[in-house]
């Protein structure tokens, strides 16, 4: 089958051992795996990437938050620190343009993120106080990739398409050309 339609989606959905803890989310990890059989059958493929570890970051490693909204780091006008007060800044930098890099290069359809992550959460990230709050806003990734004009979905906002619609959530989504 003729893969056109190509969906960047982020490795620790896809079973990758890439979160901070070096944990593998498996929950979530055998639905999507579930889905890319799916998918494949639908000519869609999926790229899994991890933008902190593209960024040179170790898994594992300590847990990180944002400092201040995404657009100010990426302007240069705030920081990413580590639980232990290390700056990992330019670390989260380099991830995203890498995964806008990977993006460009397959001509992705879209891109399915990691909700509450410091790179690729969506509409959540932590507070920036390692309190566990969840706050507003979007990971560091996620700003880059979506200023840049990329259909991006939260990993929730996508199961919730695919609880609702199927297969069908596919063509509706992320057409192909």
């Amino acid at each position: 089958m003729l893969h056109c339609g190509k969906i960047l989606i982020s490795g620790c959905l896809a079973g990758l051992s890439c979160s901070y803890d070096g944990q593998i989310k498996s929950e979530k990890s055998t639905v999507f795996r579930e889905i890319f059989g799916k998918a494949e059958k639908l000519g869609y493929s999926f790229i899994p990437f991890c933008p902190e570890q593209a960024g040179g970051l170790a898994t594992p490693r300590k847990p990180a938050e944002l400092q201040t909204n995404a657009e100010n780091i990426l302007e240069n006008r705030g920081k990413i620190v580590s639980i232990s007060k290390t700056d990992v800044t330019e670390n989260f930098i380099k991830g995203a343009k890498e995964t806008k890099k990977v993006c460009e290069l397959f001509s992705v359809s879209g891109v399915i993120l990691k909700e509450k992550s410091p790179s690729c959460g969506k509409r959540k990230v932590y507070s920036g106080k390692f309190d566990g709050n969840l706050i507003d806003g979007m990971g560091l990734t996620c700003f880059l990739l979506s200023k840049c004009g990329f259909q991006i979905f939260s990993d929730e906002e996508f199961l919730t398409y695919w609880d609702n619609e199927g297969e069908e959530v596919f063509q509706k989504l992320f057409p192909k050309p």
